[in-house]
């Protein structure tokens, strides 16, 4: 295959993609679909004879929706703003050799994917790439999102006569009644990542990187009345048009520009046999969070960067920290992070590199989901025992969050300076909004 026919080719497929993510604006915002799948008030059927109209009576008292749609806003918007990009090291990188006149490459790997190395890409120089992944998130901190569904429970409100018992124990009887929540969510994105790196100096380069996200999001809610007090007379609590079970679902959209990332790297130590350098980065809030493209905030994140290299083999590290300012209805307080990594890359051919990583951010007091088990007090029947039940029921906190990613990837230089990349992505921790598969992510990049 001739650069050519190679370039037209990546050209193709860039344009192909690109139409695919297009902007396509949500029928509303997206960060409403969650809380509002069916509001905090369920209305039955009426009841029969003898008992009071009381069928806008199930409460979600502890705004257990909306709680659940926040998080899951939120922790979406955390990690695809800052999902991992491809090293602005680039693939290629060179050093002037001046009594030549001519650049060398200043190692004969390919670099890791993810984890920066120290090493620059040489002045003068430029390097344009592109990354491509989806990822379909089934994990809410160890709740299953698409399976048994996150769980939570509908109180009964007050029906006249309404009085004060010291026992906890709902007055009238049918009070005891309870609606049992599972609600399934399948979110999926789409991430196309553009960037570019520009050497301005052998010791200093420059690069920035634009997302194009898509996110689709289609969630359900199962209700089923728990007729704990109803049992011998469950005509009391119906949903409208007869039986205890009732499904409501709703499904959206939206596609756009997500937060851009500006990047500047400087190698302060080079040695023989490896260096260090430094990297400030700027997250813009470019992306509309209204939609779930982007946090609202901008986030700037100072890296330390060490590499080591022994013949084909090559060792990278990085440490760094983000501070985030402003916000907006989405998260109001974008959480600090410790972010971290390491790579290992080995040269097994002069146009092919094999790299392993490790990526992870520490979240400081960010949301987590659990569930509790909530005692619920309730009279058998109209003329029956107290009794008590647990009830599975979702709470959240605030703590610390570790998000860790692993990667195995393969670079690959079929001719010329063009350079095609693959890797699995594959979570290593159980916190977090996750996709517990292995997500392939695909790129392309060509130096000059």
């Amino acid at each position: 295959m001739s650069v050519r026919s190679s370039s037209a080719a990546l050209r193709l497929a860039l344009v192909a993609t690109a139409l695919a993510l297009l902007p396509r604006p949500a029928a509303a915002d997206l960060v409403d679909l969650i809380p509002t799948l069916f509001g905090t008030r369920v209305v039955l059927a009426p009841p029969p004879p003898g008992f009071p109209s009381h069928e806008a009576h199930f409460l979600d008292s502890s705004l257990a929706l909306a709680a659940t749609g926040r998080t899951m806003n939120a922790s979406l918007l955390e990690q695809i703003s800052a999902f991992p990009i491809a090293s602005s090291a680039g693939g290629f990188t060179y050093n002037f050799d001046s009594s030549l006149g001519t650049f060398t490459r200043s190692t004969d790997s390919f670099g890791p994917v993810y984890t920066e190395r120290a090493e620059t890409i040489g002045r003068g120089r430029w390097n344009l790439g592109v990354n491509y992944l989806q990822e379909t998130y089934d994990k809410l901190d160890g709740l299953s999102l698409d399976s048994s569904g996150i769980p939570f429970q509908l109180r009964h409100l007050d029906t006249p006569p309404t009085d004060s018992n010291p026992n906890d124990v709902p007055e009238p009887f049918f009070e005891g009644d309870v609606i049992g929540v599972r609600e399934q969510v399948r979110v999926k994105t789409s991430t196309l990542v553009l960037y570019g790196n520009y050497g301005v100096t052998d010791r200093l380069d420059l690069s920035i990187a634009v997302p194009m996200v898509k996110v689709d999001i289609a969630a359900r809610a199962t209700l089923t009345i728990n007729h704990l007090s109803t049992f011998a007379q469950p005509q009391i609590h119906q949903f409208v048009g007869g039986g205890d079970t009732e499904t409501v679902a709703a499904s959206d959209s939206a596609s756009g520009v997500g937060d851009v990332l500006v990047r500047g790297k400087y190698r302060f130590v080079q040695g023989a046999s490896g260096g260090f350098a430094v990297a400030l980065d700027v997250r813009l809030p470019t992306g509309d969070e209204k939609n779930l493209l982007g946090t609202g905030a901008t986030q700037t994140r100072l890296t330390f960067i060490g590499s080591g290299q022994s013949g084909i083999l090559g060792v990278h590290g990085n440490l760094g920290y983000s501070v985030s300012s402003g916000g907006g209805a989405v998260i109001a307080d974008v959480p600090n992070e410790l972010s971290y990594a390491a790579g290992l890359d080995v040269a097994v051919h002069p146009r092919l590199t094999l790299a392993g990583e490790v990526v992870g951010r520490m979240l400081y007091n960010a949301t987590r989901a659990e569930v509790d088990q909530v005692h619920h007090v309730y009279q058998a029947g109209p003329a029956g025992p107290t009794q008590t039940v647990d009830l599975p029921q979702v709470a959240f906190t605030k703590d610390d969050v570790n998000l860790l990613l692993g990667s195995v990837g393969v670079k690959f230089n079929p001719v010329g300076n063009l350079l095609l990349s693959a890797d699995a992505l594959y979570p290593l921790g159980n916190q977090g909004l996750r996709d517990t598969g292995v997500t392939a992510v695909v790129g392309a990049e060509y130096s000059f």
